[in-house]
């Protein structure tokens, strides 16, 4: 419901066989619907699938020239399974959960609303550290890496990168400081002479 009150979707197609190229393959996503004319697939993770598995879906829609988007019904980063772990890691360190809420939301703004959660990197005492961060946001919004068969809002490996380099020149800082500092220990202990 919430992809058909989105214009940007069209022939949604509830738990229907997507046929390959091959005429031996095929799947069957709980929601397959085209954005845009990408051909993308919707899977709910609502128990645990083996990595072999993830991994199989994800190559056959590449393959395909579509696009894999893995919603959860709830997550606790606390308590996560492996499955959500890989889907997550795989997925740019993003994942995205549907509920009444976004329902609710994709009706009142037109858009596929999901609601987006992320592990965002910052630096703390120098060092590189996570937390989580998220919002609800439109489809639209979202980066859609067809390529490497990943959808995100929040660009986690660009970040850290960004974290990292702060990182580096906090400990460099650290550095000049702490040299700086033993110099005029030991200028002063000489008596500042020459």
């Amino acid at each position: 419901e919430s992809l058909r009150c989105d214009p940007n979707f069209s022939d949604v197609k509830v738990e229907a066989v997507w046929r390959g190229q091959e005429r031996a393959t095929w799947r069957k996503p709980d929601v397959q619907a085209l954005y845009k004319g990408l051909p993308v697939a919707f899977e709910i993770q609502l128990s645990t699938t083996f990595l072999r598995v993830i991994a199989e879906r994800r190559d056959f829609y590449q393959r395909e020239g579509g696009l894999l988007c893995w919603i959860f019904k709830s997550y606790d980063e606390d308590r996560a399974r492996l499955t959500q772990d890989d889907i997550f890691y795989s997925n740019n360190h993003n994942l995205f959960l549907a509920s009444d809420n976004t329902l609710t939301e994709s009706r009142n703004a037109r858009r596929l609303m999901l609601d987006c959660r992320w592990a965002e990197p910052y630096v703390e005492n120098g060092q590189v550290a996570t937390r989580w961060s998220g919002r609800i946001a439109s489809f639209d919004e979202f980066q859609l890496d067809q390529k490497r068969q990943r959808i995100f809002l929040f660009d986690y490996e660009s970040a850290v990168d960004c974290a990292k380099d702060e990182s580096e020149e906090a400990t460099h800082q650290r550095m000049q400081e702490a040299i700086r500092q033993r110099f005029a220990e030991f200028w002063i202990n000489r008596g500042g002479k020459n």
